[in-house]
């Protein structure tokens, strides 16, 4: 639960479900590194998971390109035929289940990884990537989670990060490459770097880009305070049968 306090009497503004939120806040911040990261044009894009997170990536990502095809792995069978039938119905886009990671991602321009595996080895490998892919990853957020394999980082010749430190320092995937020797550090940058135009050039010459997601509290609670603006506006904000005591002074 995201709560928010009005700033002038310190009063409880609003509480917003934080679950959905963050799913939300999620994948329209991948939304934005894709727009800057993938080559422009229609784009074929895989998505490995099948829970709110990865539905909500597909939805994000197709407002900034314009998706000729989806594909989805997902471990569970009915939830992947589930998944493709919702994008499909939803988007009016091709969608079509696999029974493997690799063969997701095979023909996509960008791939999604949006689930852990339950024994927490990676779900995706760098040896099934083709040049011009960009990868998101969002599901590895502590030093305990892995979501995509060492070589997927080594192979990466631009990463783009939310918040660089958590993710060097903090994250599964990447402790786990710099075990295995990997020297990352030179082709990491920020997501507001990223968007800046001093970093064209490098954007535009990274052949296989890597955005590293963990999120943040402060990105959060900018999102809750557009999605509260947002209800007032529209009339679907609930009012709580009860109030709440501040501290006057």
């Amino acid at each position: 639960m995201v709560v928010l306090f009005d700033q002038a009497s310190g009063e409880v503004a609003a509480f917003v479900d934080g679950h959905v939120l963050t799913a939300y806040r999620t994948a329209a911040t991948s939304a934005v590194a894709v727009d800057r990261l993938a080559p422009a044009g229609p784009a074929a894009l895989a998505v490995l998971g099948s829970g709110l997170e990865a539905s909500n990536h597909v939805h994000a990502i197709s407002t900034v390109r314009t998706l000729s095809r989806v594909s989805v792995f997902s471990p569970t069978t009915v939830n992947r035929q589930a998944f493709a039938k919702s994008v499909t119905d939803s988007l009016g886009i091709p969608c079509q289940s696999f029974d493997s990671a690799e063969k997701a991602v095979q023909g996509a321009t960008i791939v999604v990884a949006a689930a852990r595996s339950l024994d927490e080895s990676p779900i995706l490998h760098g040896k099934w990537l083709e040049h011009g892919m960009m990868i998101v990853s969002i599901g590895s957020t502590v030093p305990e989670q892995r979501e995509i394999a060492a070589d997927v980082i080594e192979q990466s010749d631009l990463i783009v990060c939310d918040v660089v430190d958590e993710v060097v320092h903090e994250t599964g995937d990447m402790i786990a490459a710099r075990d295995a020797g990997i020297a990352f550090t030179g082709k990491i940058i920020s997501l507001d770097t990223a968007m800046s135009r001093d970093s064209d050039m490098r954007i535009q010459s990274a052949r296989q880009p890597l955005f590293k997601s963990v999120g943040s509290a402060l990105q959060d609670v900018a999102a809750a305070e557009l999605v509260l603006d947002l209800a007032i506006a529209d009339g679907s904000a609930q009012p709580l049968p009860i109030q709440f005591l501040a501290k006057k002074t």
